[in-house]
């Protein structure tokens, strides 16, 4: 037990070490662990912080490329107008002979004009005084041309009211001649088969059928136009009834026969019916209808 107690002493101190050093222990992992979550997003950081430093860097490069383009624009236009005001002043000598020479050969132009213009003060005073002389008489010659032209104004006018005047009657014989023209043919066409139908009729023998056919027959029977029917009715077996209309003595006498025996009092039958039952305007008489019993009803009794 006395050689163990060493032994167990140190495992203690150790243990109580391990005890104490845990929480430092833990703190790393912790640590460790929040660094390896952190990773992917640092990753993202840095990939962004490339692009952008790349990004500077062509923009840099790009802003030099275009400034080197125009130094050299800038350079060729200067090289350009040097040349010209170089060609320009080299060239002076030469213009100015031109212009000099273009002036005198001015100035001599309007000299000569001066003198022709003093060689023809004379003819221009002429002219100017025979301008004047036609100015005077300008008013004279104005009224003589107004008067010729309000004379020709009022010819005119005259010739055209009466042509207007003339215009209807003129129109209407052409019209009229037109017309005519136009209906020549048709008229000699009327005119030539008239004549062929009228040496027809004369060729042919007239027969007019004495027996009236029709729905006019009967009518005609009755006027005395024909002498009977299609059915061999005359005139003294024909009536004209109530109604206006012409019908057969017979049949006419049938009927006021057939009326009087039994469908006279049938219709006053349905008259009282209709009047009993306060009925209006069309009202059919069927077989069982209330109408048609009542109407069965009165007739019976």
């Amino acid at each position: 037990m006395k050689a163990a107690a060493p032994k167990a002493m140190k495992a203690m101190k150790k243990k109580a070490a391990m005890k104490a050093a845990a929480p430092v222990a833990m703190k790393a992992m912790k640590k460790k662990a929040a660094m390896k979550a952190a990773a992917p997003v640092a990753m993202k950081a840095m990939k962004k912080k490339a692009a952008m430093k790349a990004m500077k860097a062509m923009k840099k490069k790009a802003a030099m490329k275009a400034m080197k383009a125009m130094k050299k624009k800038a350079a060729m236009k200067a090289m350009k107008a040097m040349k010209k005001k170089a060609a320009m002043k080299a060239a002076a000598p030469v213009a100015m002979k031109a212009m000099k020479k273009k002036a005198a050969m001015k100035a001599m132009k309007a000299m000569k004009k001066k003198a022709a213009m003093k060689a023809a003060a004379p003819v221009a005073m002429k002219a100017m005084k025979k301008k004047a002389a036609m100015k005077a008489a300008a008013p004279v010659a104005m009224k003589a041309m107004k008067k010729k032209a309000a004379m020709k104004a009022m010819k005119a006018m005259k010739k055209k009211v009466a042509m207007k005047a003339a215009a209807p009657v003129a129109m209407k014989a052409m019209k009229k001649k037109a017309v005519m023209k136009a209906a020549a043919p048709v008229a000699m066409k009327a005119m030539k088969k008239k004549a062929a139908m009228k040496a027809m009729k004369a060729m042919k023998k007239k027969i007019v059928s004495k027996i009236a056919k029709g729905r006019f027959s009967k009518s005609l029977v009755l006027r005395g136009t024909k002498a009977k029917t299609a059915g061999g009715l005359s005139a003294k077996d024909l009536i004209r009834n109530k109604a206006g209309r012409i019908v057969s003595k017979k049949a006419s006498a049938a009927s006021k026969k057939n009326f009087a025996k039994g469908l006279g009092d049938w219709n006053k039958a349905v008259k009282k019916a209709r009047t009993i039952l306060a009925l209006k305007g069309f009202v059919a008489i069927k077989k069982g209808s209330p109408l048609y019993t009542k109407a069965k009803e009165i007739y019976n009794h």
